[in-house]
């Protein structure tokens, strides 16, 4: 790791910010903001950056660049400014392309603030930059981010007339406070702050991408082909099926004039990886190089390979995915290729196996595949720990020396400062920028010249001045050599370099984009480091015409800018900004307000007082029942006045609009833009109108009248006897007013008539429209946590939240074990984001109380596909994140604890497995002098149990002694599973029958829920009995429907259990020998069942089932060192 430290003086942040930009290669992300003894950090992860191509002057800019980003977020000095930089960060939050306009007007404020305080780093960063801004995307919202990146780096991208006017009208200077500003200037600047920008990108920028995005699914629309427009059949001429590609192969030598082959072309592939991922994808690496043929060798401990794979995968993450390699197998040994970090999963490898394809490894972690046949083949790979050292080779076999420019270069090198591998680094942009890239019809010409050059091949290359990427690479391997750089190894590596994503969303390696790097590593180390000396051209490094360039663009300007802060350190700023806050005079609320009030009115502060003790002395008075007069008065007023809007929609003219050219500014014209119907001719404009009336309500009986004998009768006809008795003179309100006259009376009475009618009426329409909803399958209310509630074509629907379903399915998986307090839920939750909604005050965040995990978690339907309304349950429309296998299974477990436990408890890992050889009754556990002590619990009234105490580590000893004589040698697993593999492909049959059993009981199902409907709705049964009935018929058939997709998938159900059990029985001798005294409990209980006892400080353990085959017979049986128990003579499996 090495650093570097950025510090800023700038007026309106902290006086002085320094930030530490270090490097470390084994950060989770390209960028991280941490802070570490008080100071804030900015991780780079360079190999990151590296292996998506970036060289090192690049990744040199983007972290000046981040690091200007990350000082601004950790300079706000206020609560309210970190609260307007959370507003500014959640505007993107749920749409990616959003936020990624967001990340680019942040980058060139950071940009913008570089210039003026560091010229030198503001070019390397525009180098940075300028990586994105040399092509544009095929869609228009990805050309406007082209073009505003174009114009800031002073390039030239051609974009479409109409992101032009786009990018126009953001340009165009507005006069705001006296000053002519525009929304592009105010999004670039550095010091405008957080809350000014989000009002800018909200009602400035927002509208011209919204309108952008309708314009581009409208002429998707157009562009749909119509029916008739195909091509004639007489027309068509029928191709013959091209043969597919085989890989190339794999061979303990290269020689460099392969790259002969047309570059950048792109072929069929010969690999498809999915999802997308692009960068550098290694094929294999070569040790030694023959530097008078140029020839690729590897050494005889490099070439040597095995069947051992060692995998250590990753588990799948939403922001990790296993991915797909597929293609087809060719019958020549081939080597898979992958990209850093990633490595087959035990998925991969048993698909492999089961193809019957052979799979190998190398020392250096390479994968290669044989196969019998050719063959269609898809491996699953997965990210995971793949940093074996492998082997230390270091080739310094030189036949003949470089011009006199090279060796003083190289001597110059060897005398700079710093370690072997800044000076490889140096070496490496010495090549990159010496060389230039042939042109196509230079190629054969220059591999001639070189290949006819044996002794002075070298010589041959530094004349021409011309290298692809396997002649850079030569010469770069070769100057290496001649640094002498003792501490430092390399490898020569073939593979594929993949710069855009492929119309059917995967990564396509062909040979037009095959591509040749090194990679170095410092001795010791188990990391390597890519360095690619290829000089600017190389073809690969361009999108084909197959790839969707512009979209790729934006992904990989976006992977390379993460959020910088993450949650927690935003909170900690928050903190210090409140701290470095004056502390002022607290008051209470009833001095702020007599303050307010002197001030407005301009009396002394006293004479303030006591008016307000007067109107104290008002609020309080009371009738002769008791009650308070103003309240109720109050109380009567709202009842009697009922406010409602009513909208109406009007035409308020037409406006021309033809493709979006005549408008003057689209921005005007949003709420015709917003509704995306774009008519060539011109459409109509529609606006609401909203009309407020006011209505006179009368009392609801049934809450107004109290029982009491001064009011017995309705409220309405007490005001009504008022007005007779002469104690009400007049009644006046906003716009009507009546007297006490018979006609005035009367019409009172119709006026609280009417408010009552329309209260009542527009109550049972509201229900109405909940219950419709609720039978057509939509929640009328807010999803639970891990669901979003989103408007999609002006409809309210509910979708999956890819970020919290994956914790709550986990949740519910961790508590259906039986294994987990909802306390540890809870902290899970919390952990992982999911707490208390936060509120504007800054309250909430905390961890979810248990009983609203209870009920909004654990016993929620909603998770599987229903969901309860008004005490009935209903199918919902919604996708499930679980099954109903799932959600029964967490039942069964809420059913059975009848309490929440609270206190937290010493983990005693072994309680609960053993019961006492002597009296019968559970061992338990105590904790003395910092060792776990086991004894019996001693309950028995009969007899007194003479047990003494037992060390755990004593009873971890014999445990595993007993597990041990259970484990399954690892020749007889593989055996036994190949075996399970011919009885899986022999045994497989059709399930239809089963399935369409299934099928008939879940029709008749239906059929009865129609029946059972019209039975309740011609009032042959009650209510509650329907209800009944529905949540079993619904309960009944999500069962049903759930073991076909079951059956279906699991057609020979016995086999998967059978393997399980063979690999678990493999894996005993593992667990055994290991640390973790929990995995050993879990697997005793499945061995031994509640057959284990502890007597005389001895462990006896009695194996069930299938478990006690394998522990027949111990006379005969011998364990040998790596494989497990097995008889020591030769028994067949």
């Amino acid at each position: 790791m090495d650093s570097y430290m950025l510090e800023i003086d700038r007026e309106g942040y902290m006086s002085t910010t320094p930030i530490e930009v270090t490097f470390d290669d084994s950060a989770a992300t390209p960028f991280k903001a941490v802070k570490q003894d008080n100071k804030w950090q900015l991780q780079v992860n360079r190999n990151f950056l590296q292996l998506r191509g970036f060289t090192s002057t690049e990744i040199e800019g983007a972290s000046a660049l981040e690091g200007e980003r990350i000082i601004k977020q950790v300079s706000l000095d206020s609560p309210e400014a970190v609260s307007a930089f959370r507003n500014w960060r959640s505007i993107g939050r749920q749409d990616s392309q959003i936020q990624t306009f967001q990340t680019l007007f942040e980058r060139l404020s950071a940009l913008n603030s570089l210039e003026r305080r560091d010229p030198a780093r503001a070019e390397l960063a525009k180098g940075f930059l300028a990586k994105f801004a040399s092509s544009r995307g095929n869609s228009l919202p990805e050309q406007l981010f082209a073009d505003i990146l174009s114009q800031e780096m002073n390039t030239n991208v051609q974009v479409e007339p109409i992101v032009q006017r786009a990018t126009q009208g953001l340009s165009r200077q507005e006069e705001v406070e006296g000053r002519s500003v525009s929304p592009m200037d105010a999004l670039e600047s550095p010091n405008l702050s957080f809350e000014a920008k989000a009002v800018w990108f909200e009602n400035r920028f927002l509208p011209w991408l919204e309108f952008l995005r309708n314009q581009e699914a409208n002429r998707s629309q157009g562009d749909q082909q119509q029916p008739g427009q195909e091509q004639p059949q007489d027309q068509q001429e029928a191709k013959p099926p091209e043969e597919p590609p085989t890989p190339p192969t794999s061979s303990n030598e290269y020689e460099q004039h392969r790259g002969k082959e047309e570059k950048g072309e792109s072929g069929p592939p010969i690999f498809k990886v999915g999802p997308y991922l692009g960068g550098y994808h290694e094929d294999d690496s070569f040790d030694l190089i023959d530097e008078a043929t140029g020839r690729l060798i590897k050494s005889p401990t490099q070439s040597i390979k095995g069947q051992s794979v060692q995998l250590k995968i990753e588990p799948e993450q939403p922001d990790n995915p296993h991915r797909k390699i597929s293609g087809y197998s060719g019958t020549n040994l081939f080597a898979l290729p992958l990209t850093s970090h990633y490595q087959l999963t035990q998925q991969g490898l048993d698909d492999m196996k089961g193809m019957g394809i052979e799979v190998f490894a190398d020392q250096e972690g390479h994968i290669f595949l044989k196969s019998d046949i050719n063959q269609p083949y898809e491996v699953e790979i997965g990210k995971g720990d793949v940093s074996q050292r492998g082997i230390t080779s270091r080739d310094t076999r030189t036949v003949e020396t470089l011009s006199q420019d090279i060796d003083s270069e190289i001597e110059r090198i060897k005398n700079l400062p710093g370690s072997s591998l800044e000076k490889a680094r140096v070496w490496q942009t010495f090549v990159h920028d010496y060389f230039v890239y042939p042109q196509d019809e230079q190629v054969e010409g220059m591999y001639s010249n070189v290949d006819s050059q044996a002794s002075n091949r070298l010589k041959t290359i530094v004349n021409s001045k011309l290298t692809d990427c396997y002649l850079a690479r030569e010469f770069f391997v070769a100057g290496l050599k001649r640094l002498n750089l003792s501490d430092l190894e390399w490898r020569s590596v073939n593979g594929y370099y993949v710069a855009g994503k492929s119309k059917d969303g995967t990564a396509h390696l062909h040979s037009g984009n095959a591509h040749a790097w090194a990679k170095v590593r410092l001795i010791g180390s188990n990391d390597w480091i890519i360095l690619d000396p290829t000089p600017e051209g190389d073809p690969v490094k361009q999108p084909g015409d197959e790839q969707l360039e512009g979209e790729n663009q934006m992904e990989q300007f976006q992977d390379t800018s993460p959020e910088l802060l993450s949650e927690d350190g935003l909170d900690q700023i928050e903190k210090e900004a409140q701290e470095r806050q004056p502390q002022e005079k607290s008051l209470s609320a009833e001095e702020k307000w007599l303050m307010e009030f002197a001030d407005q009115t301009g009396l002394p502060i006293e004479e303030a007082r006591q008016i307000k003790d007067t109107l104290d002395e008002v609020d309080q008075m009371t009738d002769s029942e008791g009650r308070n007069i103003l309240k109720r008065i109050k109380e009567q007023i709202d009842k009697i006045i009922q406010s409602y809007i009513r909208e109406e929609d009007r035409m308020v003219g037409l406006v021309r609009m033809s493709q979006g050219q005549e408008l003057e500014d689209p921005v005007a014209a949003r709420l015709d833009i917003k509704t995306g119907i774009l008519d060539p001719t011109g459409f109509n404009r529609m606006e609401t109108v909203r009309k407020k009336e006011e209505f006179y309500g009368g009392f609801d009986v049934n809450l107004v009248v109290d029982g009491s004998s001064s009011m017995a009768e309705p409220a309405g006809g007490k005001i009504i006897y008022l007005v007779d008795t002469g104690k009400i003179k007049l009644l006046k309100f906003p716009q009507f007013w009546f007297d006490p006259t018979p006609q005035g009376k009367f019409m009172l009475t119709i006026a609280f008539g009417q408010s009552k009618y329309y209260v009542d009426s527009l109550s049972e329409n509201t229900k109405r429209g909940l219950r419709q909803k609720a039978l057509r399958g939509e929640f009328p209310s807010w999803a639970p946590v891990g669901y979003l509630n989103v408007i999609r074509d002006r409809r309210k629907t509910i979708i999956v939240d890819k970020k919290k379903a994956p914790v709550v399915v986990k949740a519910l998986e961790m508590f259906a074990t039986g294994n987990y307090r909802i306390m540890d839920i809870g902290s899970f939750l919390a952990k992982h984001g999911i707490t208390t909604r936060r509120t504007k005050k800054g309250e909430g965040g905390k961890v979810i109380p248990s009983d609203q995990i209870t009920y909004q978690i654990l016993t929620n339907p909603f998770y599987y596909g229903h969901f309860r309304f008004k005490g009935e349950l209903h199918e919902g429309k919604h996708s499930p994140i679980i099954t109903k296998k799932l959600w029964d299974a967490v039942q069964k477990v809420v059913k059975r604890r009848s309490k929440v436990i609270t206190k937290e408890r010493v983990h005693k890992p072994y309680m609960g497995l053993f019961k006492c050889g002597e009296c019968g009754y559970m061992i338990t556990a105590e904790i003395k002098k910092g060792f776990t002590y086991y004894r019996c619990t001693k309950k028995s009234k009969t007899h007194k149990c003479t047990q003494l105490f037992t060390r755990e580590e004593d009873v971890d000893k014999q445990l595993s002694d007993n597990l041990l004589t259970v484990s399954l040698r690892q020749d007889w697993a593989d055996k036994m599973l190949d075996k399970l593999c011919l009885e899986e492909k022999e045994v497989a049959q059709s399930c239809q029958v089963f399935v369409q059993t299934k099928k008939d009981e879940i029709k008749i199902i239906s059929d009865k829920l129609q029946r059972l409907l019209d039975s309740y709705l011609d009032e042959v049964i009650d209510k509650d009995s329907y209800l009944t009935k529905k949540s079993e018929l619904l309960s009944l058939k999500k069962t049903l429907e759930e073991q076909i997709i079951s059956f279906e998938q699991t057609q020979n159900v016995w086999l998967e259990p059978m393997k399980e059990w063979i690999m678990e029985a493999a894996n005993v001798a593992n667990i055994a020998r290991g640390k973790d005294l929990d995995e050993k409990k879990v697997l005793a209980l499945k061995i031994f069942g509640s057959n284990s006892t502890l007597k005389d400080r001895k462990v006896y353990c009695e194996a069930l089932n299938q478990w006690s085959a394998l522990r027949a017979d111990p006379p005969t049986r011998d364990y040998a060192e790596g494989v497990g128990f097995g008889p020591t003579r030769s028994v067949s499996p």
